[in-house]
This record gives structure tokens, sequence and C-alpha cells, in this order.
């Protein structure tokens, strides 16, 4: 583990920080300035190996089914798509079992990934996709300023030190090279109605808890420019675990929490879909990656999109 000296936030330096909660001997600490959460302590790499070769993380990763995160690409490339990005080499940092990848693949995009999982690498092997071990692979094999695009999907909370690998992943891009990623948002209205309780609260999975003010600073930090912001939800599943909670304290019949599941559906997506927008559970971005002196054209610094 490594000891936290002090409680300043570790995005904008802010002193006005609270403890939040404790799970699993971790402390979680919340920025009442830009809202930013982390785990304290931080796991040292020894110790964050363990976990993730552990029975109960493989669980944890592999859990969601393909459908669900084919879904999520989609949704994410569409957005892509929309910001009139061109076609390159793409890498996709935390590929997991390829699903993103091979949804990049079939609109054009070159794709390589990168994911220390066993299990992940023989998933996307039998996929025929380029899967390297590590970063520093990476680098060894292409060298600097070799991708056009580098996407993070729900995998930069995962990080002991986020502004590092970003800066590392900025060497890796091309001059005005993009970086898309997506991380649950700490300020969204499932969070901020509980936050000690909220269920993204994942020692030590998810060590940090990014709000869009707190995910800006730490990708200016990072020599990014931000292009473009959505936020998103999978209403299905937020409905999914409002009614299986409501089932079991009033013994909900099978077929009528079926029924109930169905009606929310519909309503969440129009309703929540157009009066929520920052809110929601999903965050992502589009940064771009340029010179310290380099000024975004004015209309793209900072494009909200929802």
């Amino acid at each position: 583990m490594i000891p936290s000296e002090q409680r300043r936030c570790i995005v904008c330096l802010g002193d006005r920080t609270n403890h939040l909660t404790t799970r699993h001997d971790y402390r979680i600490w919340r920025c009442s300035g830009c809202g930013h959460g982390w785990v304290d302590p931080v796991p040292d790499d020894e110790s964050l190996g363990r976990y993730y070769a552990s029975e109960e993380a493989i669980e944890e990763q592999y859990k969601f089914p393909e459908r669900s995160i084919r879904k999520h690409a989609r949704r994410l490339f569409r957005w892509i798509h929309q910001a009139k990005i061109p076609h390159g080499v793409l890498l996709d940092v935390g590929c997991g079992r390829g699903v993103h990848l091979e949804v990049a693949r079939r609109v054009g995009w070159d794709v390589i990934g990168v994911d220390n999982s066993p299990i992940a690498k023989n998933i996307c092997a039998a996929r025929g996709l380029a899967i390297y071990e590590s970063l520093s692979e990476i680098e060894k094999q292409f060298g600097e300023t070799a991708f056009d695009v580098i996407t993070l999907w729900e995998t930069i909370e995962h990080s002991s030190d986020p502004v590092a690998l970003l800066k590392q992943l900025r060497c890796l891009l091309r001059n005005h090279g993009v970086l898309a990623l997506s991380t649950p948002n700490f300020n969204s209205i499932v969070a901020r109605a509980d936050y000690a309780n909220w269920h993204e609260l994942r020692p030590p999975m998810h060590l940090h808890y990014f709000t869009p003010e707190s995910l800006h600073e730490t990708l200016r930090k990072s020599g990014f420019q931000i292009l473009n912001q959505l936020t998103y939800a999978s209403w299905n599943a937020v409905v999914d675990r409002t009614i299986d909670n409501l089932s079991a304290s009033v013994s909900l019949s099978p077929s009528a929490a079926f029924l109930l599941k169905v009606a929310c559906y519909k309503f969440a997506k129009v309703y929540f879909d157009r009066t929520l927008q920052s809110k929601m559970q999903g965050l992502g971005l589009l940064s771009m990656s340029s010179p310290t002196n380099w000024t975004a054209p004015l209309g793209f610094r900072k494009h909200f999109f929802f």
C-alpha cells in the first residue's frame, strides 16, 4: 500500500475534502470543490496484480453479458463518427474481451489492443485481434506518435495514477490525435443521491471517481484539449436494479416485475434522457493531443454533446 500523507484533492489540490466511507480497508474521499473521489491508501502494483489474478476480480470483470458491452461500444463509436474523426490506427487500452475492437474494426479502423489479462488475450486471439500485454510492449513495437486514436473505455478509474497514464498515452498519439474515454460519472443523479453507497465505489478495482470537472482538469494536466463531452445511461440496467430491489421488499411476482420493467424502460428512456443530461451515469470525453502552445479552434474547445 502507498499511504496518503495529506487530504488535499489529488486533482484540484483543494483542501475541502471529506471522508465518505471505508470499503475493504480502503478509505474513500471526495473533494467538495471539483467533486473528485479517490481511494486511500492507493494499492501498489504488486497488490493490484494479486487482486486482478483473484477469482473475485475475474468474476467481476467478466460478469457483464457481451450483448450489453456491444451496445455500449456501438453507442460510443457512433459518437466518434458524429465528431467526424477520420479513420486510422486505433489503440484500445484495457480492451478486455475485444468487443469494442471488433466494433471499431467493422466500421473501418485498424485496431490494436492492450490488456494484461491472460483470459482477455486468449479471447481476443480467437477473434483475430492483435493484443499486447502492456503499454511498454506497444512503445517497443510501434514507437511514439503511432496512433490516430486511443480509447479508454471504462478503464481510467482502474488506474492508480491517471495523470501518468494519460501522459504516457499522449506520447503514443500523433500530433492532434484523439483520446476517447468513458468512465462512471461521480456527478450522476444516482451517485449524488447517496455518495457513500454508490454502486461504483469498488476498491481496489475502482481507484478514482471522476466528475466532468475533475476529468477535464486531469486531462488538461496531461496535455489534452477537450473536444466533446457526453453523458449517457443504460436505463435498462438502472431499471432492472431498482425493480429487483423493489421486488425483494414488496414480494412482486416475476410476471408483475417483468411488466413493470417493460413500462419503466420506455418511460426512463424518453423522460430521463431529456431532463437529466449531465447527471447521467456514464461520462464520455473526446480530447485532442496537441503542443502546449496550440489553441483549439473556437467551437471545438468544449462542445457538450448530449
